[in-house]
């Protein structure tokens, strides 16, 4: 009994940070109502689950609702326990970097709206890394956009950062500045590259660097856009690590919201049935 209330309030907490998280992108940025609807919808579970817990209803409309609720928060915990473990596989899998012509570096917010923070720093000098291990052969691009908070394109902030601080050949480093996501940072780079010079139909020639909580998305968003690359990640300091993969949670559940809502439909469904007839 005391493991089982420990889970369930470890998971009550881990639910709390999840939904704190989506209400603050909407809140920030107002355009996303996904985000809403997710922090809503996890409070409503967890509401449900512990009212459930200390005054179990007797009907099946209330057996069927605590049910697929603790359903929800079951699997839940599975997702971010396998998410968790698929990230470190990858980034495991991936820490040398091969030879190629190009590598993109992927934007993050600004501090202050105009300085790289140490995120930024961090994929900055994981790309800089490899590149020198392969005599400054690649062509980095620093992909970002001008967030609405921020000042300047986090692309030419990156680029700034670099030429100030490393030897690296200023016109091997491009700039891509009208991208506001990952998807985007990966499309429009490619459409740069081809527009310059070369077609991207060869495995490895664009090169990916961004943090090492980032690495699964992004290789997910490449692959759906046909790019045969690796994506190779900097570190992240111990105090927003956590946090950051759990904001990586909630963007692959933007990613998958369809099937997420399919699934949720079903459990609950199956929940009442199962509070009908037994």
């Amino acid at each position: 009994m005391i493991l089982l209330g420990s889970a369930a309030l470890l998971t009550s907490a881990l639910v709390l940070v999840m939904a704190g998280m989506a209400a603050r992108v909407w809140f920030r940025f107002r355009m996303r109502p996904l985000s809403l609807v997710l922090a809503l919808f996890l409070l409503a579970v967890l509401l449900v689950a512990w009212v459930g817990w200390f005054w179990p209803g007797t009907g099946p409309i209330m057996k069927g609702l605590w049910w697929g609720s603790v359903t929800i928060l079951i699997l839940v915990d599975l997702a971010v326990f396998f998410l968790l473990v698929a990230m470190w596989v990858y980034a495991a899998n991936h820490r040398q970097a091969p030879a190629a012509p190009y590598g993109v570096v992927l934007g993050a917010y600004l501090r202050d709206g105009y300085r790289v923070g140490p995120i930024l720093a961090s994929r900055i000098k994981a790309a800089m890394t490899a590149a020198d291990a392969h005599q400054h052969q690649a062509t980095l691009i620093f992909s970002g956009g001008q967030g609405f908070d921020e000042d300047l394109p986090e692309g030419l902030a990156m680029r700034n950062y670099a030429a100030e601080t490393y030897a690296y050949p200023t016109n091997q480093l491009w700039v891509e500045d009208q991208s506001h996501n990952t998807y985007q940072n990966l499309v429009f780079t490619r459409q740069l590259i081809e527009k310059q010079r070369d077609q991207l139909n060869q495995p490895n020639q664009l090169l990916i660097f961004t943090s090492d909580y980032h690495v699964l998305r992004a290789a997910f968003l490449a692959h759906r856009i046909g790019l045969k690359t690796q994506v190779f990640g900097g570190p992240t300091a111990p105090k927003v690590r956590w946090r950051a993969r759990l904001r990586e949670y909630l963007a692959f559940l933007n990613l998958f919201y369809r099937p997420v809502i399919i699934l949720v439909l079903v459990v609950y469904a199956l929940s009442f049935l199962a509070a009908i007839y037994f």
